[in-house]
């Protein structure tokens, strides 16, 4: 058995105390029912001690699965923000190149015309 409750120490000391006085078999029967009840408790809580432990360590594994699959998402959106971020850079230098185009051709065109008078 594992560590004894305090409610079973009290039990023996009482016990102790008794078994130097006189005891009636009636009491003797009681408090052997009492033990038995005592032992049995204390086994049903061991069960329920182990168990928990078991439960635990199943959520533990599960909390563990789940911190990695947040894990692999997170880099698969820092993957997915790399690639827009490169697009749009390439985007914005379109942009750029297109509006200098048109300002060039802008200022070619109206120097054409003034110049051509």
């Amino acid at each position: 058995m594992g560590v004894m409750p305090p409610w079973y120490n009290r039990m023996e000391q009482r016990r102790r105390n008794n078994a130097m006085t006189t005891q009636t078999p009636a009491t003797e029967e009681r408090l052997s029912r009492l033990e038995g009840a005592y032992e049995q408790v204390d086994a049903r809580l061991e069960d329920l001690r182990s168990e928990m432990n078991e439960r635990l360590g199943e959520m533990n594994e599960r909390l563990n699965e789940l911190a990695r699959g947040q894990q692999s998402l997170r880099e698969e959106m820092q993957r997915g923000q790399e690639s827009l971020r490169l697009e749009i850079r390439a985007l914005r230098n379109n942009m750029i190149l297109l509006t200098g185009g048109t300002w060039a051709t802008l200022v070619a065109g109206l120097i054409a015309v003034f110049t051509t008078q």
